[in-house]
């Protein structure tokens, strides 16, 4: 089995990340494979809306940290291309299922889908401040998401908030006892309906909160440079 599972069924993609041995921490192989992935679903007509998932007791616990402090950060056009809907468009609609970690990339995965269904005891949060680091990608879509006072907190503080603190905040959509469970009856859902409407309804709503690909990758290439990261 690989570090990422991938599997469609009747219209719905089950993208799951799966290296519960380390909370799903993303190493530069497992972005790279993601970013295929997203390549592979928005060219696949078959499917309707995607879900995703991680394996074991975390969502995502970030980027791997062993992986980087041996080798470095990978390149920043590697951690965009295992974003959706940065370098490439998926005109699917995207459900996150978060439960447990996720945090740092982890979150950054999750803010970048559509639709996001937490467990109330999640822990969600960019803790790279405290590591004199940067959630670059973050630092753009969490402010759009939840305003730039509550985005500039979590950022600037690097505290991580509750499932349940996340709803109350609009982080997340909702939440679930069985977040995976409740995305897949959601994506099925979504997946009845014509996809030329779904794909229409997401065009529009995503154009307000999508700054453009070519200024943001300048913009996430020179702070990430700023800090050798």
């Amino acid at each position: 089995m690989g570090a990422i599972e991938y599997a469609v069924e009747d219209g719905v993609a089950f993208v799951e990340l799966n290296r519960p041995e380390v909370l799903n921490a993303l190493d530069g192989a497992a972005k790279r494979e993601l970013g295929r992935i997203w390549v592979e679903v928005a060219a696949d007509e078959s499917v309707r809306c995607v879900v995703l998932a991680g394996r074991g007791r975390a969502f995502c616990a970030g980027s791997d940290v062993a992986e980087i402090e041996r080798n470095g950060p990978v390149d920043t056009a590697t951690v965009l291309g295992a974003l959706p809907n940065v370098v490439r468009e998926v005109p699917q609609p995207i459900v996150a299922a978060v439960h447990g970690h996720t945090l740092g990339m982890g979150l950054n995965l999750a803010l970048h889908c559509d639709i996001r269904i937490a467990h109330a005891e999640s822990q969600l949060g960019f803790p790279e401040v405290r590591r004199g680091m940067i959630s670059a990608a973050g630092a753009v879509a969490l402010p759009a998401v939840v305003g730039l006072g509550r985005g500039l907190e979590m950022l600037l503080l690097g505290a991580p908030i509750t499932g349940t603190d996340a709803a109350a905040i609009g982080l997340v959509t909702r939440l679930a006892d069985d977040p995976r469970a409740d995305a897949a009856t959601l994506a099925r859902q979504i997946a009845q309906f014509d996809p030329r409407a779904v794909a229409a309804i997401l065009r529009l709503a995503r154009l307000g909160s999508a700054p453009p690909t070519e200024r943001l990758i300048a913009e996430l290439e020179e702070a990430r440079n700023s800090l050798g990261a």
